[in-house]
């Protein structure tokens, strides 16, 4: 179901943690009954499931290096 849980998440398969965390909360803000949502269980178990098959598996983003970060010692010094 990797390919159904991107699709459910509504996430490119590019994506890294960050985005799959932000629209897992994003859809569960606009489903869940307690925020003003639809409150279809149905569609809530859906995500809640793409959700913790693709967490384990979705890569953590490493941050980037662009020439306005600061400078380490090791660089400086290097």
């Amino acid at each position: 179901m990797s390919g159904g849980a991107y699709t459910v998440l509504g996430i490119d398969r590019t994506a890294d943690r960050h985005d799959l965390r932000r629209a897992y909360r994003e859809l569960v803000r606009s489903i869940h009954p307690d925020t003003g949502g639809s409150g279809d269980p149905i569609r809530l178990a859906m995500v809640q499931t793409a959700y913790r098959e693709l967490s384990p598996i979705v890569p953590v983003a490493r941050p980037r290096r662009s020439e306005h970060s600061r400078a380490r010692l090791v660089d400086v010094y290097a």
